[in-house]
Formats: structure tokens, sequence, C-alpha cells
């Protein structure tokens, strides 16, 4: 059977070296503790849990394409976006369907097709952000993963997530201007209709995994497009995603669903250089910042006194120094000037806006 891994990375694929070392952390952790015949690996937008890179090994190559469409296009069970957001981020087919696989649209429709009969989906989740998913699969004829099989996937889960997130600090800041803004039109498959002179320029040099069907645009924005034009009940008019890029540093992805004059759906998304403060949660997050103190550190980086933060939050002023304190000892500062240097040591603080 051919791989699928050449159909999802298509002819540009940008530098993925975080996909390879997910690969081979699987194969070397879970391969023998908890068996599979198939595999999806992906690193997620840490703002809206929207892929932004992945890659199948073991399935054929149809099935990529299909696969992505049908996670962001169709009603269904474990959709990765939900299990980001769930207490327990790993999802076995058994427990979603009833003991039904049929009632799953992924199972009817690609997984059965496949001889695939079980799968064990999981989000690397860390500090209450998820950086990536998993997807393990076995064919017709053998068992179901058993709940000392989850439960190795949930563990390793949990350290690899840490590892994953690292990746938020490698990422270059402040790179691009969020002034200047390249947009692009798509129609209702995800084709190019228009693009402005700067977006054709972000184009050009992006250095991220490209999209199977249309090569020339990055693979977040066509899952960011999909989800604003599936339709889906969950779904949303409009949409924001954050792409981490070694070539152009934090980008910031905004896009909008309409209609065309014939009633078809179709999209327009906006690129820019993020702004800082929209990065900067992540990027404590990836220092192990707690989700409270980071929601602190937030307020003292947009230049609120104590005061303010505590009015803010309806806490104390001791609490927020109480939170504030172990922020300097993880990032080994001792003011909040120093806090903001720390963080983006490329930038003034007027840019921080």
């Amino acid at each position: 059977m051919e791989s699928a891994v050449s159909e999802v990375e298509a002819a540009r694929t940008g530098h993925q070296p975080e996909l390879a070392a997910l690969e081979s952390s699987v194969r070397m952790t879970l391969a023998d503790q908890a068996p599979f015949d198939s595999l999806f690996l992906g690193t997620a937008d840490p703002l809206s849990g929207l892929l932004e890179s992945g890659r199948f090994s073991g399935l054929p190559r149809q099935h990529a394409s299909r696969s992505l469409l049908t996670e962001y296009a169709v009603t269904d069970v474990n959709k990765l976006t939900v299990l980001a957001r769930q207490r327990r981020s790993v999802g076995l087919s058994p427990e979603a369907t009833g003991g039904e696989p049929q009632r799953s649209f992924r199972y009817r429709g690609i997984l059965r097709q496949l001889g695939i009969e079980h799968e064990l989906r999981v989000a690397l989740t860390c500090q209450g952000v998820c950086w990536g998913y998993v997807s393990l699969f076995r064919r017709n004829g053998r068992a179901d993963f058993s709940a000392a099989e989850t439960s190795t996937v949930r563990a390793w889960a949990a350290e690899f997530s840490y590892e994953l997130m690292k990746r938020a600090l490698n990422t270059p800041i402040g790179r691009l201007s969020p002034e200047q803004i390249g947009v692009i039109s798509l129609d209702g498959k995800g084709r190019t209709e228009a693009v402005n002179d700067y977006g054709w320029y972000l184009l050009q040099h992006l250095n991220c995994q490209r999209c199977p069907q249309h090569p020339a645009l990055p693979l977040a924005l066509w899952t960011l497009t999909a989800r604003l034009i599936s339709g889906a009940p969950d779904s949303s008019p409009s949409q924001r995603m954050l792409l981490q890029d070694q070539n152009l540093g934090w980008l910031q992805l905004s896009g909008t669903r309409q209609r065309h004059r014939d009633g078809q759906p179709q999209a327009t998304v906006s690129i820019q250089g993020a702004r800082p403060l929209v990065v900067a949660p992540f990027l404590l997050a990836a220092h192990g910042v707690t989700p409270r103190a980071v929601q602190v550190a937030l307020r003292v980086l947009r230049g609120m006194t104590s005061t303010e933060i505590a009015d803010d939050l309806q806490i104390s002023r001791h609490t927020v120094q109480d939170h504030l304190r172990p922020v300097f000892r993880t990032l080994s500062v001792n003011s909040r000037r120093q806090l903001v240097s720390s963080l983006f040591p490329h930038l003034k603080p007027y840019e921080l806006r």
C-alpha cells in the first residue's frame, strides 16, 4: 500500500522537523506498547486548535485529502479540536459511538473502506494549550486498544506535548509588521480566486507545509478555509489562527465566510505578522507558566499596575504578586521591564501593542 506521506506534504512542504521527531517518538515508544498499523501526526495552532501541518503514514494517498476535508467539513465524533478542549484528551471510537462505529461519518466514509476497524485519537496538550494530534489505527481482525494501551498513549502524550510546546520558543516574532496585510480570496472548493501583492509575497516566502490539493497554499490556510466554508453546525463565519513559520515568524490568519452572488460559500483570509500580545500567552505557557499566572503576566505586558490587575481579575494585590513571583523566577527576571525584554528581546515596548 502506497504511503500518504508525500501526498500530504505535497511538492512544496517547508521543513517540518517536528513531524519527523513526532513520528520517531511514536514508533520508538508506542510500537511495542500500543501496536498500530498506520497513523496520523499533526501540529496544531495553539490559538484555534486547527491543523497547521500533518503527516499520514501507512495509508493510501487519496485518504490524506479526504480525511483532512472530513475533519473540518463534517460533524463527527472525536473531532480533533473537540478533544483538545476536553480534560480527557484521548478518544476511542467505541466510547464515542456507543459501540456502533457506523455512527461515525469518518468510519463509514473512510476508515471502513480502508479495512480499518479501530482508531485511537489523542490531543497533545500541555499547560492548557493544544500543540498537536496523533491518531493510531488498527485493521479489521485486530483487538481494539485496551485500557492499558490507552493509558500508555496518554502518558506518552503528556511527555511529548511538552517537547512539542517548546517549538513556540524557537519561532521568531516581530519579523513582519502587523500593519501590512496580505489578502487572499478563495472559492467554496478552496481555490484561490484573487490575492493582493503582499499576499502573493507571503505565499512565495512562507516556509511551511503546503496543501496537497493546492500546493501554492499553506496547509494551515486551507484548514482555516475549510473550517469557514464547511457550513457545519459548530462552524463560525469568522475564525482566527496563528501560524509558526521559521522563515517569516509568527503569523496571524483571519478568515471570514461570505456568499457568492450564486449563493455558494467563499472565504477571504488575511495574513499579517502576529501582534506580540496575541502570541504572548503561548510563549508564557511554553516557559511553563501556569494558566492563571499567564492571565496576570499578560496584563503586566499591557502596562497595567498591580492595582489595575487586581481590580480586573477580582483578586487581591497580594495574589497578583503571588502569581508574578513564579513567573519572574521561571524566566529568570527581576522586574516587569525585564519580563518584557525576556519574552520580546528584539522589540521596543511600543511595538507590543
